[in-house]
């Protein structure tokens, strides 16, 4: 009889899991973050939904060991909260944050979602970001977006549509756009080794899409996410001539980048290093440093408290730059705002989580390491998890709900895929021995 009600139970996760994983793709694709960030009480609903159906089958491994990690940010990134200067903010800001991971590592990590739906879901994602880049191309072409222009004003729009055209398509800003086209590559890969043609050429498609967009946005911390992603790609599948020539490649358009005027020199030698605008070893970015330390300095173990940088922006800048608006009143490195806003305590839990995760990446490929598309699959997910982790060094991810929840998406199919094949691991073992 127990034997039956699980079987029963593990049919309705399966039924209820796939579509509101499949839903929420569609929304991160296609929904205004404006949206996610007024309507969050019925995103928390849509991911509750299938974790409460798998926390019902006693079979999928709620509370497994390995998840301490996952426990430890959760716990420790939460502490800053009773400390907050207000409380209500710190409070909304740790539940957006851990409650999107919470429910997507647990219902992923059932295994519920394999190669099989994967491979379903990657197409969802195919098509929906080849929709999404293609909408960015239109809005580069005409320098117009409808949906900005009559529907949702946008400051950042009318900002970047005077200066040199940077799209937003669907996400709202060059930068999170050209983080959504670089997640969406892990999804795109696997296409190029499905059997139907069709399939093929859409997976080749939203590569040059995706790739195409990422270079329009002009962010130079997507560009050097794209580079650690291609770097971690091909070192993964062991294919050193492809490195090399894809190197190669980068440096030319770095160097070429570099003779051109801007925007486009943005993407060379001195538009990536020099001393100007909001480079990566500009004064703009150590002054965010610096701030980072005196945050430190005065609540070292706590931090100043969930999304408390830019109410606190004004107490610790002492830059020389005093036009900063209200966009730049933040760190803009999420690396930077975990440690100044959750401290010492947070900050180890999520270089935790971090570790956890590699840990286990490394048991996943020691099982693939035989399996083609399997081994594809996962070191698509694997290389993009990196692209996006060196893109956060950029802005404050965790507080764009859209890439954030791509982020736990990948996090999930991590986790998911190293317990399945943790059960092949000790099945062969038991067999041998």
């Amino acid at each position: 009889m127990r034997k039956r009600s699980k079987v029963f139970l593990l049919r309705i996760l399966k039924k209820v899991t796939f579509p509101i994983i499949t839903i929420v793709i569609i929304g991160i694709s296609f929904v205004p973050t404006v949206f996610h960030l007024k309507y969050y009480v019925f995103a928390f609903c849509l991911f509750a939904l299938p974790f409460i159906c798998t926390f019902s089958y006693k079979g999928a491994g709620i509370f497994h060991p390995g998840d301490l990690p996952l426990f430890a940010f959760l716990l420790l990134s939460g502490i800053n909260v009773f400390f907050a200067r207000d409380l209500y903010v710190a409070c909304h800001a740790y539940l957006t944050i851990t409650l999107p991971l919470f429910c997507l590592y647990y219902t992923l990590a059932t295994g519920i979602i394999y190669m099989k739906e994967f491979t379903i879901l990657s197409k969802v994602i195919c098509i929906s970001s080849i929709l999404v880049g293609s909408y960015a191309l239109f809005e580069c072409f005409f320098s117009t977006n409808p949906i900005y222009e009559k529907m949702l004003p946008n400051e950042m729009f009318n900002h970047y549509i005077k200066i040199f055209t940077r799209p937003l398509s669907t996400q709202g800003n060059p930068v999170v756009l050209g983080t959504y086209m670089l997640g969406s590559l892990a999804f795109h890969i696997p296409m190029l080794h499905v059997k139907k043609k069709k399939w093929w050429i859409a997976g080749f498609i939203g590569i040059i899409v995706s790739i195409v967009v990422i270079l329009e946005t002009l962010s130079r911390q997507v560009f050097i996410g794209l580079i650690g992603m291609g770097v971690v790609y091909y070192i993964l599948r062991r294919k050193y001539k492809l490195l090399v020539s894809i190197s190669c490649v980068f440096i030319a358009l770095i160097i070429i980048c570099s003779l051109l005027p801007h925007p486009f020199n943005r993407f060379g030698v001195q538009g990536l290093f020099s001393n100007r605008a909001r480079g990566i070893i500009s004064d703009y970015r150590l002054d965010r440093c610096v701030m980072t330390g005196k945050m430190l300095k005065d609540k070292p173990f706590t931090g100043i408290g969930l999304n408390h940088f830019r109410i606190l922006f004004d107490d610790y800048y002492s830059g020389k730059d005093s036009r900063n608006s209200f966009e730049f009143m933040i760190a803009d490195n999420m690396y930077l705002t975990i440690a100044a806003e959750t401290g010492i305590f947070g900050l180890l839990g999520f270089i935790a989580l971090l570790l956890s995760i590699f840990f286990k990446i490394q048991k996943v490929f020691a099982v693939f390491s035989a399996d083609r598309y399997n081994r594809v699959v996962f070191t698509a997910l694997v290389s993009c998890l990196c692209g996006i982790l060196l893109n956060m060094a950029a802005y404050e991810l965790f507080y764009w709900p859209n890439q954030y929840v791509f982020l736990c998406l990948l996090i999930g199919f991590v986790e998911g895929l190293y317990r399945h094949t943790s059960k092949k691991r000790l099945s062969i073992q038991q067999r041998s021995s």
